[in-house]
């Protein structure tokens, strides 16, 4: 009698980051057990399985299970089982639910060779199990990912006793924590596993095999899910960037060509697969907004924008989808090369319905729209003042810009050091006028 044991504890580190607070809390998570104990099951008399013509038992633990039906042979040449067993595990950092996978059953090598390499995937079938249709299931954990991506794919190299080997006890292989696991998207999941083993250096030809259908309800958004919130998202900035084109009274070519490449580059950036629907979704959404901008009256396009606002759920977007439809919006604005004081009021309004604090708007504005680029210069817009500060406070304001922009004096870029010259000449202007007031 043979016993084998095989016990790996891999403990990775992982950090959350809030964007807003600039905090951070880290902690350790002992995320998976993998097990593959090939014990006294393994047997061999004369050359011949003992037990080779008797279909295994399944293990009360799997019989008992509702969502655990009994597995079937991968074909007709083997007789190797899987099955996959939801529950409670002890991964070293307290419990997790994890989703368990169980092996049982006759493992064939060819007679030359005893290392067999173990390969498990898992694909998500709820559409279908073509090829076209299955989407992938992505994994945080590096040893569970194929090579250059983060699909799920478990692989193992291990020594067999014999090239016919029987395991005639359930035998766990993997333990996989599920709120590891990222599904296409959110509801019911059909996952289709799949186990082969191959021996080393031919992967590509296994000599066992099993496949196992498995349905998980999943609580979280998947990742079409977020796909699918990052074009709402778009489609918001796409009709919020034709209402700050039509602003002052037309929508002109050069501002049609920067909204129609920021729609193109962010479709180019989707899988293959959604970019026909979503360049449909995206080109309709475009066309209606620039038809009820071009046809409403200027003074109404503020209101107007905020009837969009209230169309969209804009608490789920992403802060990065938010900064983009802001500076989305300010370079429609710096399209013609001069930025008019309706325009300008009206991207102020859209950051504020969209909740992007002032700072960073100060911040996009000068990269985007630099003060020679206004035709009518606000300057306490310009300059970050607020209506109820004192002297005092505004002093202390311009003395902050003023060492800010002295910095970019010597700055490579020619326009950087341009526009550092025009925002010293206005904070000394404001300073001067100041002080004459008082």
């Amino acid at each position: 009698m043979i016993r084998m044991l095989l016990l790996l504890f891999p403990s990775f580190a992982y950090a959350s980051s809030d964007s807003d607070t600039g905090t951070a809390c880290c902690g350790v998570v002992v995320f998976i057990l993998i097990v593959i104990a090939i014990k006294e099951s393994i047997v061999r008399n004369g050359g011949r399985l003992k037990n080779q013509g008797h279909q295994p038992e399944e293990p009360s633990t799997i019989a008992s299970s509702p969502q655990i039906v009994p597995p079937t042979p991968f074909d007709n040449r083997t007789r190797l089982h899987i099955a996959v067993l939801p529950g409670e595990k002890d991964m070293g950092a307290g419990n997790m639910s994890c989703l368990t996978v169980m092996l049982n059953g006759l493992i064939e090598l060819p007679p030359t060779t005893l290392t067999a390499v173990f390969s498990l995937s898992m694909w998500d079938i709820s559409l279908g199990e073509e090829e076209d249709k299955r989407k992938p299931v992505m994994c945080s954990i590096p040893e569970l990912q194929m090579t250059g991506t983060q699909v799920f794919f478990w692989t193992h190299v291990l020594q067999l006793p014999h090239h016919q080997s029987f395991m005639q006890n359930w035998t766990e292989i993997v333990s996989i924590p599920i709120d590891l696991l990222t599904f296409p998207a959110k509801g019911r999941r059909k996952l289709h596993f799949h186990i082969s083993i191959a021996p080393l250096g031919q992967a590509q030809s296994p000599t066992s095999g099993a496949t196992f259908i498995y349905e998980h309800m999943n609580t979280s958004l998947g990742y079409i899910d977020g796909i699918k919130i990052r074009i709402k998202a778009e489609e918001l900035g796409l009709k919020y960037a034709a209402a700050v084109s039509a602003v002052d009274g037309e929508i002109d070519s050069d501002e049609k060509i920067v909204i129609r490449n920021w729609m193109d580059t962010r479709i180019d950036s989707l899988p293959e697969d959604m970019r026909g629907e979503t360049t449909r979704s995206l080109s309709r959404a475009l066309m209606i907004a620039e038809r009820l901008s071009a046809s409403i009256k200027p003074d109404d396009i503020e209101l107007l924008c905020d009837d969009i606002a209230a169309e969209y759920p804009i608490g789920s977007f992403p802060k990065g989808e938010l900064f983009d439809i802001v500076e989305l919006c300010m370079k429609v604005a710096a399209a013609d090369g001069i930025a008019n004081p309706e325009e300008l009021k009206l991207v102020d309004r859209i950051a504020s319905l969209l909740g992007v604090d002032r700072e960073r708007v100060k911040k996009m504005s000068e990269k985007i729209l630099p003060v020679n680029m206004h035709s009518e210069k606000d300057i306490d817009s310009i300059l970050g003042l607020q209506p109820g500060w004192t002297s005092k406070q505004k002093k202390k304001h311009l003395r902050e810009q003023y060492r800010e922009w002295s910095a970019r004096v010597t700055h490579s870029d020619v326009k950087v050091r341009d526009q550092a010259d025009e925002m010293l000449r206005i904070i000394a202007e404001e300073r001067a006028k100041i002080d004459a007031e008082q």
